[in-house]
């Protein structure tokens, strides 16, 4: 089969293009409103039963997010990790009636208390969940959390334990891990075309001395 230089060079930048569509996160902040107090229940099933009015958005990062008065928060990030990870999360809530984290389906951390993080990374209402071990492929990580007064900004951030990086949690931090580098992507694709120049050059010098 012949293949064109102008064919080598569209697939090098499907190569190029491809991996960042395919493993695209995803951060997504849901609220509505609620009455009561519910917290020692589930969160998560309590959020569903609920048949309010949902306000959603997607965030570029989670950072100094406002929820407001008597609201129900849920918190949702979607990402694909290229190679085996451990992490340290924490989040920073205003949760006057408590927080719950589910990961992958799974409950990790509930506390139905008061919950005030008051700006601090060092104060003792933090959430911080060490060594959460992630496997290459997709994940799912939920916060949910019910904020009653006075709706202070809320915050997530994480820490990658091999290179002990901290990253406030956002679209970027993540893609850093889930992302094959797109240079060396378009290293590769330029060498298969240097190679494939260098065949065709070959043959045809081949060809004139033959002639």
């Amino acid at each position: 089969m012949k293949t064109s230089l102008s064919g080598m060079l569209m697939i090098v930048a499907l190569c190029c293009i491809v991996p960042l569509k395919a493993n695209a996160a995803l951060i997504t902040y849901k609220t509505q409103g609620f009455s009561g107090n519910f917290s020692n229940a589930d969160l998560k099933t309590q959020w569903s039963s609920l048949s309010g009015v949902v306000n959603s958005q997607t965030l570029s990062d989670f950072e100094q997010v406002w929820a407001g008065n008597q609201t129900f928060s849920y918190l949702s990030v979607e990402f694909s990790l290229v190679t085996d990870r451990v992490w340290t999360l924490e989040a920073g809530l205003d949760a006057g009636l408590g927080a719950q984290v589910y990961l992958d389906g799974h409950a990790i951390y509930k506390d139905s208390s008061n919950l005030w993080w008051a700006y601090n990374w060092s104060h003792g209402d933090i959430i911080k969940l060490d060594n959460l071990n992630l496997n290459q492929g997709g994940h799912q990580l939920e916060v949910f959390w019910l904020e009653n007064c006075c709706n202070g900004f809320n915050s997530v951030r994480f820490t990658d334990q091999r290179s002990g990086v901290t990253s406030s949690l956002s679209l970027n931090a993540l893609q850093t891990f889930e992302v094959p580098n797109p240079s060396s992507i378009l290293l590769l694709g330029l060498a298969l075309v240097g190679m494939f120049s260098a065949n065709v050059s070959a043959k045809n010098t081949s060809s004139k001395v033959s002639a």
